[in-house]
């Protein structure tokens, strides 16, 4: 067999994998803190609307909580207040996140706090400002 056509082949088939993986929603990144809601047992279904946004909660014991927040907001605050999954005030800096999943933490009061990640790594910008993208995971981790 021609090797040009061997390439070609290798080529669109890697090409098709890459695509599939990308259009699958959810895709998982590495971390080996945070497993992707694929690893969970199950996700809560929220919410109403065309986009499906990926969240986890992790709570002060380790214990995890998997959502599937469907929503047509723009934002991932807008879109978690929404469906009753978080609530705080708001601040100087955007929304301050004190309860996820009815779980209230206040670092004035108790010295722990609901930190926001988004793919595994602590995110640059609040819940509030952050636009909503059904490939990322978005985890809320209770932390001191």
């Amino acid at each position: 067999m021609n090797k040009n056509f061997f390439k070609k082949t290798l080529g669109v088939f890697c090409t098709m994998l890459i695509a599939a993986g990308i259009l699958s929603g959810c895709i998982a990144t590495e971390s080996k803190e945070i497993p992707s809601l694929s690893d969970a047992a199950a996700s809560v279904e929220l919410g109403e609307g065309e986009k499906e946004l990926c969240v986890e909660v992790v709570g002060a014991d380790g214990s995890k909580t998997s959502f599937a927040v469907h929503t047509n907001d723009a934002t991932v605050g807008k879109a978690l207040m929404n469906v009753g999954l978080i609530d705080g005030e708001q601040g100087p800096y955007g929304l301050y996140v004190k309860t996820v999943n009815g779980i209230t933490y206040d670092y004035d009061k108790d010295n722990m706090y609901w930190a926001f990640y988004i793919d595994g790594e602590y995110a640059t910008k609040g819940v509030d400002d952050t636009e909503t993208d059904e490939k990322c995971i978005y985890s809320f981790r209770a932390e001191k």
